[in-house]
């Protein structure tokens, strides 16, 4: 049910805040990074990070030194770049990025067994310090029937 009064008052709270003088946005050096509307609310955020353009010396030296075993996590804390960008620059030169944690097969068969034997993939998880969808991922990627939560 709409309450005719209440929308009165709103138009005219609209109407007496656009109209006053001292609610124009001001660019002060603090608030240049957000961009408001006329209603003082945020429509966008100007980006303050800049993104890392990696030259091709660091990215030979991030190749070899994941060919060495870094993860990507510390390379991209150690070029100050993502993630992301350490696997699109491995990927682009044709390394396969995978989870180190995974890449034991007698780990994977393991995950299995114990899939099998009754813990559940959150349970699997903490043990092998990964994630729960990785594991129902790999389970997924070796064919195991997967139960349902009615079957514990």
């Amino acid at each position: 049910m709409l309450d005719s009064n209440r929308i009165t008052r709103i138009v005219k709270y609209r109407q007496e805040t656009l109209s006053a003088k001292d609610n124009t946005i001001k660019s002060t050096p603090e608030s240049n990074e957000d961009f408001t509307d006329e209603y003082g609310e945020i429509v966008r955020r100007k980006i303050t990070k800049s993104q890392k353009q990696l030259n091709n010396a660091e990215i030979s030296s991030i190749i070899a030194e994941y060919k060495g075993g870094a993860s990507t996590y510390a390379l991209s804390e150690k070029y100050g770049c993502h993630r992301n960008t350490i696997s699109r620059h491995l990927k682009s030169h044709g390394i396969e990025v995978t989870n180190v944690k995974l890449s034991n097969e007698q780990d994977k068969q393991k995950i299995v067994e114990l899939y099998n034997g009754g813990l559940n993939t959150v349970e699997i998880a903490k043990q092998f310090s990964i994630s729960r969808t990785a594991v129902k991922k790999l389970l997924h990627d070796k064919g195991v029937q997967m139960r349902t939560r009615w079957d514990y």
